[in-house]
């Protein structure tokens, strides 16, 4: 008895052990082929002022190599370089280092550092050469122009390297703001994920499929001595290889017009393998008491467009060809549930008046009741439905065009004292994009399939009883008010596709949305019965308008006939009566 408990024990542990596994189409924390920072900052004007720091992290004992792009927040690339990870290394990268000072991540493999002093590696870990690294790694300092660069595409201003275009908004601010993404590289390479040879089929390009990475984030503000931080977004490669062994493929990530992370730079044919994020969120916002800074939201989009440097400045409505981005849909809730549903349009760019765009770009963050996202209640939580049709990516993605990933991040400040950023809850999955806004549904064709008239389905709604009903003590919510529907068991002999049903087969709940269209074919044949008989009523009428006009002329005729016959009597006497006095 006590070598099995022993062993339950020992089962236990190790399955606490075990490596990290994940799902396809969930984005979740695990080691990843791909990391994205969604969002960073660095003040320009202030040395003490904002910043933002990440770190990426080696999860396998397997040295790799890490390709790092930055990105402006119009999605334009401005930077790329590579960093060398010892098995179980970590790097930290302050984007002031680079973006300022030029200084760029020190790390070198085993041919360009043959001390090991440049990445030292433990004893656990591995240390390789990569031959394509040699004259890459260790990176030099960048000169001035380049940093010059940088800071002019960062912050919307008109960049040399660029030939004088922008890459990114002109906020005014002096703030360069973008984002970043990281990939497992199989050599160091200078091109972009938009560049022919960065992707080729399971992995075999730049880009491998190694789901090893994971990192954090921290934006800084010593000047106020605050900060708030949170996980990278991991985003797996399937077919992959992570640490606990191979990761199988999944249709998903590898059919041609599904949609993928990078499938816009690989022409949606899924040869990145990347899982795409989510399209809609749920986030809290807290503006008071405690959390006297309020709430903001660090949003990333993503506009379906391989984007490049553009002519000064952007402007919505004109360039990029797609900003604003639109949303399908934002539903703003209080802690009473009571919502607000501001204006919004699903396309992209979105009209410059009468919708609420509180993420136009690919990246920014956004005050929650800010000038550009107005709240009526000071806490409560958003649903955030950040699909979009957008013109100049095409009809693309293939698999649904209106599917539109992005990444959501909450920040809860409390002025001087903390933050703490949270992803926003996941409510769906651009592998297969929801589309749904509390309060409405959407019912676009390209949703759909055999589509058929109604017919006479609708004609059991006359055997469903109405009834009014209280719930029994133990599911009321205490209020023991009167209730009006229908019962489901009753319901499920006529509709059962009208009911839901328990683990066990009985009938539990009813879709009552299902009765709306089933009313209005009902209301629809009543009308056309009404229609039908106004026009039968309106034929006998004129029947009888046609009888009673000629009865009439009937009756003037019979009066007429009548006169007539008076005076023709009156003139017979009249005669008769000369005749009789002409014989006298």
């Amino acid at each position: 008895m006590a070598r099995v408990a022993l062993g339950i024990v020992l089962a236990a542990f190790l399955t606490l052990a075990a490596p990290a596994a994940a799902v396809i189409c969930t984005i979740d924390a695990v080691p990843a082929a791909t990391l994205l920072l969604p969002y960073f900052e660095v003040d320009l004007n202030n040395p003490n002022g904002l910043t933002t720091l990440f770190s990426v992290n080696n999860a396998s004992a397997t040295a790799i190599l890490v390709h790092v792009v930055m990105w402006s927040d119009l999605s334009v690339p401005v930077l790329d370089f590579n960093i060398y990870l010892t098995g179980y290394d970590v790097q930290s990268v302050n984007l002031r280092d680079i973006i300022v000072n030029g200084n760029m991540p020190q790390t070198a493999s085993a041919g360009q550092d043959p001390n090991d002093t440049i990445s030292p590696h433990g004893a656990l870990s591995q240390d390789i050469n990569f031959a394509s690294c040699t004259g890459v790694l260790p990176p030099p300092a960048l000169p001035a122009f380049f940093t010059a660069h940088l800071q002019a595409a960062l912050t919307g201003k008109p960049s040399a390297i660029l030939k004088g275009l922008c890459a990114g908004q002109a906020l005014g601010d002096n703030i360069a703001r973008g984002y970043i993404t990281m990939d497992t590289v199989n050599n160091c390479s200078l091109r972009f994920p938009g560049d022919a040879g960065y992707f080729a089929a399971g992995g075999s390009g730049d880009v491998t499929n190694q789901d090893v990475l994971w990192g954090d984030w921290f934006i800084v503000n010593s000047a106020q001595n605050f900060a708030e931080g949170g996980d990278l977004v991991h985003i797996e490669a399937a077919p992959g290889t992570g640490v606990s062994g191979a990761i199988p493929s999944d249709p998903a990530t590898t059919t041609a017009g599904r949609y993928t992370f990078y499938g816009r730079y690989d022409a949606w044919t899924a040869v990145d393998n990347r899982e795409p994020l989510a399209t809609e969120f749920a986030a809290r916002y807290l503006n008071g008491g405690p959390f006297s800074g309020g709430t903001s939201l660090l949003c990333w989009r993503d506009s379906k467009v391989n984007q490049g440097p553009f002519t000064c400045p952007a402007t919505p409505g004109v360039r990029p060809a797609w900003y604003p981005l639109g949303q399908e849909g934002i539903v703003i809730f209080d802690e009473q549930e009571h919502p607000v549903v501001p204006q919004t349009f699903p396309f992209s760019p979105q009209p410059p008046t009468g919708s609420l765009t509180p993420c136009p770009a690919e990246t920014q963050r956004v005050q929650v009741n800010g000038a550009s996202f107005p709240v009526p209640f000071s806490f409560g939580w958003l649903f955030m439905d950040m699909n979009t049709t957008v013109a100049a990516a095409g009809n693309n993605p293939p698999v649904d065009p209106a599917a539109a990933q992005a990444w959501i991040i909450y920040t809860l400040a409390s002025n001087g004292h903390f933050g703490v950023g949270i992803d926003a809850i996941r409510l769906d999955s651009a592998c297969a994009a929801s589309h749904f806004v509390p309060g409405s549904v959407f019912s676009s064709l390209r949703f759909k399939k055999d589509v058929e008239d109604m017919g006479g389905a609708s004609d059991g709604l006359m055997q469903l009883r109405p009834v009014t009903f209280r719930y029994q003590p133990v599911y009321d919510d205490g209020s023991n008010v009167m209730q009006y529907g229908l019962i489901a068991e009753e319901v499920a002999k006529v509709y059962p596709g009208m009911v839901d049903y328990d683990s066990t087969g009985k009938p539990l709940a009813l879709r009552y949305n299902f009765l709306d269209a089933m009313l209005l074919e009902q209301v629809q044949k009543q009308h056309a019965k009404i229609d039908e008989q106004a026009a039968r009523i309106e034929a006998q009428q004129r029947q009888i308008e046609e009888l009673t006009r000629r009865q009439a002329t009937v009756e003037t005729l019979a009066r007429q006939l009548e006169q007539l016959e008076r005076t023709v009597k009156a003139q017979r006497e009249a005669a008769a009566g000369q005749q009789q006095s002409s014989k006298k």
